[in-house]
C-alpha cells in the first residue's frame, strides 16, 4: 500500500501509443473524463488525425535518442505506455523517466519487462518518482485476486490465478503473443522463473461457467504476484479450447521454427496488415471470468472469483484509474505492482467489475 509523502505533484502527462488500438480507446475516454493528455507517438501520419478530432496535443517522437526523449518528457509529470510490444518500448521510456523525474505506468504483460521495471525500485525512489507496470487487465485484476487471496491464506504457499473469456486480440497484443512464441510458458517454482514447453501443466478449472480447460501462459503475474506477495510457486492459466490445447502441444514439435526471427517478423507483418482488433460491439458483449487459488503447506485452500465486462474496457478504466490516482494524489516513490500501488479491493471499484469472492473448495 501507499502513503502520502510528498513528491512532485502530477499535472501534465503523456499518453505514448496514442494511434494503438488499445491507447486511442484511453485517449478517447480520458476526454470524456475530463482529462487532457499530450498524445505521443512516432507517427505523424496515424498521430496528428487523432489529436486533431480530440483537440488534444501531440507530440511526434521516436524512442531511438535518448537525450531527444528526455527532453521531451521535462515538462511532463506522468507517462502511460501503450505502445507495445513493450520489449521495444519500455526500457527506452522508463530511463528517460528517470532521469526527467516522471512518473511511468505502463499496460504490459510481458515477464521481462516487469522484471526490468521492478528491478528499478533504488533508482526510481531517487528520482522521487512511480513506476508500475501492467495498469491494464494485465494484471491489476489478477494482481488483486493474488493478494485477496495471500490475505486469506497467509502462509499459502502455492498460487494459482488464470481467467476465461472468448479472445480477441488488438494487433500489439497479438504481435506480443507472437514474439513469446519462441519463449513455451513461464512458472514460478521455488522462486525460480522456470521455462515450460507449450501446452504444459493443462489441467480443468471451474471458472465461473463449470469445469474447463486451461493451459499455462507466460504472462506478467509469475513476477508481479510474485513481487507483491512473496509465495514462492506461481502459475498462470487462461482456458483454452481442447483443439487448441492439442495445437500447442503439437508445435512443441516445431520448436527450431519459432526460434528464426524472420519467422516472428513475418508473422508480426502478417498482423499489421490483417488484424484491426475487437469491434465495440464485441467489446461490449465480453465476459471475463477470474478465478485463483492458494494452498499452503498443511493442504489448506481457498479460492477467489470475480468477473468483467471486457479486456479491453477493464485496461482502459484501469489505467485512467491509476493516472488520476497520481494525479491527484502524492505517493511514496519506488516501484509497484497495481495491487500495491492502490489496494487489493482495487478491481471492485471499477465498472462493470463485480466484487472478489472467496470460497473454500467444496
Amino acid at each position: 500500500m501507499t502513503t502520502n509523502i510528498p513528491t512532485s505533484k502530477c499535472k501534465t502527462w503523456l499518453l505514448y501509443g496514442a494511434n494503438g488500438y488499445t491507447g486511442e480507446l484511453i485517449a478517447r475516454h480520458a476526454l470524456k473524463l475530463g482529462l487532457k493528455p499530450i498524445l505521443a507517438g512516432r507517427s505523424a501520419e496515424k498521430l496528428l488525425p487523432i489529436a486533431t478530432e480530440l483537440k488534444l496535443p501531440v507530440r511526434i517522437f521516436d524512442l531511438n535518442h535518448p537525450s531527444d526523449l528526455v527532453n521531451q518528457l521535462d515538462d511532463v509529470d506522468l507517462v502511460l505506455n501503450c505502445a507495445g510490444p513493450f520489449s521495444l518500448t519500455s526500457k527506452a521510456l522508463v530511463e528517460a523517466c528517470i532521469s526527467s523525474k516522471t512518473h511511468y505506468l505502463d499496460i504490459t504483460g510481458e515477464i521481462d519487462t516487469f522484471d526490468y521495471v521492478l528491478a528499478q525500485q533504488q533508482r526510481a525512489i531517487d528520482a522521487g518518482i512511480v513506476l508500475c507496470s501492467g495498469v491494464g487487465f494485465d494484471v491489476v485484476p489478477t494482481d488483486c485476486i493474488a493478494n485477496t487471496l495471500k490475505q486469506a491464506l497467509p502462509d499459502a504457499t502455492h498460487l494459482e490465478v488464470g481467467f476465461s473469456t472468448p479472445l480477441i486480440f488488438s494487433k500489439g497484443t497479438l504481435k506480443t503473443v507472437i514474439e513469446g512464441l519462441p519463449l513455451g510458458g513461464k512458472i514460478r517454482k521455488h522462486g525460480q522463473l522456470v521455462t515450460v514447453p507449450q501446452g504444459w501443466g493443462a489441467k480443468r478449472i471451474n471458472f465461473g461457467q463449470g469445469k474447463q480447460w486451461a493451459t499455462i501462459l507466460p504472462l506478467g503475474d509469475v513476477v508481479t504476484a510474485f513481487h507483491s506477495t512473496q509465495i514462492p510457486n506461481i502459475r498462470y492459466y487462461a482456458a483454452t479450447h481442447p483443439a487448441m490445447l492439442t495445437t500447442m502441444k503439437i508445435s512443441r514439435l516445431f520448436h527450431i521454427f519459432w526460434q528464426q526471427p524472420s519467422i516472428i517478423r513475418g508473422l508480426q507483418k502478417l498482423v499489421d496488415t490483417t488484424i484491426t482488433g475487437p469491434s465495440q460491439q464485441q467489446r461490449e458483449s465480453q465476459t471475463v471470468y477470474l478465478w485463483g487459488q492458494v494452498f499452503n503447506a498443511a493442504g489448506q485452500s481457498k479460492i477467489a472469483t470475480a468477473q468483467l465486462s471486457s479486456i479491453y474496457k477493464t485496461t482502459v478504466h484501469a489505467a485512467l484509474a491509476i493516472t488520476q490516482h497520481l494525479l491527484k494524489h502524492s505517493i511514496s516513490s519506488g516501484c509497484y505492482t497495481p495491487a500495491q500501488l492502490m489496494g487489493t479491493d482495487f478491481i471492485s471499484t471499477l465498472p462493470e467489475c463485480s466484487p472478489i469472492t472467496i470460497s473454500s473448495p467444496a
